[in-house]
């Protein structure tokens, strides 16, 4: 959604596929949300992602398809007809947990679903494809901070398989026909609508109900909390800057380009968006991890603030934020969970002059602002 919204507010337009209901009782001035999506704590997620939807159908420039990216057919046709400039592939099921009882559902929506997109993506040329992975492809690697060279091969949780398959059916498209792929590792995202079943939106929901949360591991766990602002800044700056092959590359299946618009280094609206100084951008940090050579357009970025916060740290700054003590329960570590994450996004620095600094402190405050008035505490 915020995405959207910024592309959107930069003067272009989005089509926006999703499975939600649009919101049934309109849009309301300045909010956005119908009276629905304001609902008890006692099931936040409920009518939340309609209010979502209502924002943007509020704006100019943006169409609705209520569609599921499991039917290849129907989103096929949605390319042919539309014919996108970019796709930026956010749609999943997401969480470590569920992913434990369904992995059926898990890998039918982020495996089969995510190649539908790439098959529509080959069939209807596009100049960028940026489609979403997780932290939670590094798994039970242990060196810190994660680098995207590291070797991310023993993922925990189905779900972290899901984004790890993803990563290797982009990158064998990008080979194969060429595609320009951007994957990014996005780590532990937060902020105003953000989902509930995330731990901040679930913490701030016990606390002003007065029951008990629960920090797992004893509360040692550290994650890297990434505010949406940021992460939205960064995917906005990449669109506009697809990857480029390396010198010399020539996909195997080359006909398949025939008959795309030119795809220039810079694509629509990029004038719109913050660049950065080249020399700038590619001092001081890492260098292209990617080989010399015949190298696709491909590429895997980290998202994430460079700054591991253990689970207790958080808690206390959203206490602080709600004027509300938290009743902790502590508990021993779950199945499938990572102890840390930590992000070295110095690669997203390279490329787009930029990378997430909101503090947690900022962070949580603004989440907390928006909490407050949307369940009208």
């Amino acid at each position: 959604m915020h995405a959207a919204l910024r592309w959107l507010r930069l003067g272009g337009e989005v089509i926006g596929l999703d499975v939600v209901e649009p919101p049934s009782g309109g849009v309301k001035a300045g909010a956005g949300r119908t009276d629905e999506a304001v609902s008890g704590l006692d099931d936040p997620a409920s009518g939340l992602p309609s209010a979502r939807l209502g924002q943007l159908l509020a704006e100019p420039g943006f169409t609705y398809v209520r569609q599921d990216i499991g039917q290849f057919k129907e989103i096929a046709e949605l390319f042919a007809v539309r014919r996108p400039a970019l796709v930026l592939h956010l749609a999943a099921r997401t969480g470590v947990r569920d992913s434990l009882s369904d992995p059926l559902g898990y890998a039918q929506t982020n495996v089969n679903g995510f190649l539908n997109v790439l098959e529509a993506c080959r069939l209807h040329p596009v100049k960028h494809l940026i489609y979403a992975s997780s932290s939670s492809v590094y798994g039970g690697q242990r060196r810190l901070p994660f680098t995207e060279d590291a070797a991310a091969d023993r993922p925990l949780t189905v779900y972290g398989a899901t984004k790890k398959a993803d990563e290797l059916l982009a990158h064998s498209y990008s080979h194969l026909y060429g595609l320009p792929a951007s994957g990014l590792r996005f780590f532990t995202v937060y902020g105003p609508w953000g989902r509930p079943d995330m731990a901040l939106f679930k913490f701030a929901a016990a606390i002003v109900s007065g029951r008990p949360i629960t920090l797992y591991n004893g509360g040692r766990m550290k994650r890297d909390f990434t505010y949406i602002d940021d992460v939205t800044e960064s995917i906005v700056r990449l669109l506009v800057r697809p990857p480029r092959p390396a010198e010399g590359f020539a996909c195997v299946d080359q006909d398949t380009r025939t008959g795309q618009a030119d795809r220039a280094d810079r694509v629509d609206l990029a004038d719109q968006v913050d660049q950065p100084d080249e020399a700038e951008a590619n001092s001081a940090v890492r260098p292209d991890i990617r080989p010399a050579g015949s190298e696709p357009p491909y590429r895997l970025l980290n998202v994430g603030h460079r700054r591991p916060v253990e689970l207790t740290e958080l808690v206390a700054q959203l206490e602080q934020a709600l004027g509300r003590k938290a009743d902790v329960r502590l508990a021993d570590m779950q199945p499938g969970e990572m102890t840390d994450t930590w992000a070295d996004s110095s690669l997203l620095e390279r490329e787009i002059g930029f990378y997430p600094q909101t503090e947690l402190k900022a962070g949580i405050a603004a989440f907390a602002d928006w909490f407050k008035s949307y369940y009208h505490l």
